[in-house]
């Protein structure tokens, strides 16, 4: 299970904040917002790349303060360019089996487990600055979750796949999520969450806006009138929940 609790965190122009909010495992959230309505920050505060001001991130019991403890079982994509470009694929692989604690026979079960998806093995001897973004994000992909982690966040992930690419990501994520990991990926157009959703891909969403975490929704509410209207009928309650009048423990109204 993953709790936010009131978290809060300034960086730059942006004040970000959120009520408490849990996800279950196995479940799939999507945070869904404009440009600079804090989704990355978000990200990178759940990944243990920040430490909110006030607030607190909890991870099955272990809390982000505890970086060391929490921060192991998380794996994060980021939207950035943050592999060895001069690498070739195979040396940026086992870059990071070295430093992998699990033994040499777990990390080939879990290579051939992700090549029965995505085959990695025929890009091993390319350099990885001679790889297509959705290459990268493939890699960047395995390379995350090799450890097994509890929580997977995927930034801006599927905007650069082909039709076909894309429906093979959304079955291998399905296959992640039978192991109970808990999902959370960031996206800013609404017809493709719209899209998600009809596929039972997601367990709910959170809206994001101006770097406030509004309210999270069940799938089947994704209208950009009913969005629009949900916003404004529960701003009296979100003012009592910045007053600390009420809590949304549960997540939903």
């Amino acid at each position: 299970m993953f709790k936010l609790d009131f978290v809060e965190k300034k960086i730059g122009d942006l004040n970000f904040k959120t009520y408490k909010q849990e996800v279950l495992k196995g479940e799939i959230v999507a945070l869904y917002g404009e440009n600079n309505s804090g989704k990355t920050l978000l990200l990178e505060m759940l990944a243990g790349y920040h430490q909110p001001s006030k607030g607190s991130l909890e991870l099955n019991g272990v809390k982000s303060i505890h970086q060391r403890s929490y921060s192991c079982k998380i794996g994060y994509v980021s939207s950035e360019d943050d592999l060895y470009e001069d690498f070739k694929v195979i040396e940026q692989i086992n870059l990071v089996k070295a430093g992998n604690k699990k033994n040499k026979e777990t990390l080939l079960s879990s290579y051939y487990w992700f090549n029965q998806f995505f085959n990695l093995t025929d890009l091993e001897n390319l350099k990885v600055g001679s790889l297509s973004k959705s290459q990268k994000q493939i890699l960047k992909l395995f390379l995350a979750i090799v450890n097994s982690p509890s929580l997977l966040l995927l930034d801006d992930f599927f905007e650069y796949f082909s039709t076909e690419n894309y429906q093979k990501v959304i079955i291998f994520l399905k296959k992640l999520q039978e192991r109970k990991i808990v999902l959370i990926f960031s996206i800013r157009s609404l017809s493709f969450l719209q899209n998600l959703a009809k596929q039972d891909f997601i367990s709910k969403y959170f809206y994001l806006e101006k770097g406030e975490l509004k309210r999270s929704f069940k799938p089947d509410y994704l209208g950009k009138y009913a969005l629009k209207r949900a916003l404004s009928e529960d701003e009296a309650f979100r003012e009592l929940f910045s007053r600390g009048i009420l809590s949304n423990a549960g997540g939903e109204f």
